[in-house]
């Protein structure tokens, strides 16, 4: 008998198989593209709510304006750290801290520049102003914190390097300033002169003052009311007998000779 004969199984061409290949690859290079499509399209691509906490000088309009994006626009706007550092860029911002979670959800903490004083106007009203020198409006219906008033001042430089100073203070020795005039010489330009309520008068500069707080500290807690010089050298003076301390930086303790 003779043997049957199968034909052998014939190779594709090359070309057919590469063909195939191709059409696949496009097929799923269109589906991929549908899909980011209608995704792009979807509420899931959007911003859907933006959390802001922290803040209490920064109106919340001036936040949403600094990191330029809104609820509807693209989630993928904005990277994190774009957020962050636009919003940061906001006078009254200390620190800020900034967390996208999908789908949609933005959240900014920001912690704000603590308050060092208040600032007296021309028209009678307090404003406040914070430890890097920004001056914003008193909030309001809150009560006034103690804090010192500062009066008299005209130069913004020096009230800036007046925040600074103050925001090294103690809370306990920053609550008992209740007043800061400037009081400037030929040789302090910067001399300024404090009344605290604890009945202390306070004469020494804003360059001299980060560095003499334990001396101011240690006089205020166990000397008599007087008046503590501290420039080229530190000095405290009790009031006279006969004189009544100043009572929280009244009127009448301005009209003091400031020295030099």
């Amino acid at each position: 008998m003779e043997r049957e004969q199968r034909m052998p199984h014939l190779a594709k061409p090359k070309s057919e198989k590469r063909g195939s290949g191709k059409v696949v690859l496009l097929l799923f290079i269109l589906f991929a593209a549908v899909l980011l499509i209608l995704f792009f399209r979807s509420d899931l691509s959007k911003i859907q709510s933006i959390d802001v906490t922290g803040i209490r000088h920064t109106p919340l309009s001036d936040v949403g304006q600094a990191i330029g994006v809104a609820e509807g626009d693209s989630f993928f706007a904005a990277s994190a750290r774009t957020l962050h550092d636009r919003a940061a860029a906001l006078p009254c911002v200390k620190e800020v801290r900034v967390e996208k979670q999908f789908p949609g959800q933005i959240r900014i903490e920001i912690t704000e520049h603590p308050e060092v004083a208040y600032v007296l106007k021309p028209d009678g009203k307090l404003g406040t102003l914070l430890a890097n020198g920004t001056e914003v409006p008193r909030i309001e219906g809150e009560p006034v914190r103690n804090l010192p008033i500062l009066s008299g001042w005209e130069d913004a430089g020096l009230v800036v390097q007046m925040a600074e100073a103050l925001a090294e203070l103690p809370a306990p020795l920053l609550a008992d300033i209740s007043q800061i005039k400037p009081e400037p010489a030929d040789a302090w330009p910067d001399r300024i002169r404090m009344y605290t309520r604890s009945y202390f008068e306070v004469v020494t500069t804003i360059g001299y003052l980060p560095d003499r707080l334990d001396y101011m500290r240690a006089i205020i807690d166990d000397y008599e009311p007087g008046i503590i010089t501290m420039l080229e050298a530190n000095t405290h003076m009790p009031y006279p007998e006969e004189e009544t301390p100043p009572e929280e930086g009244g009127p009448q303790t301005g009209e003091r000779d400031g020295g030099g």
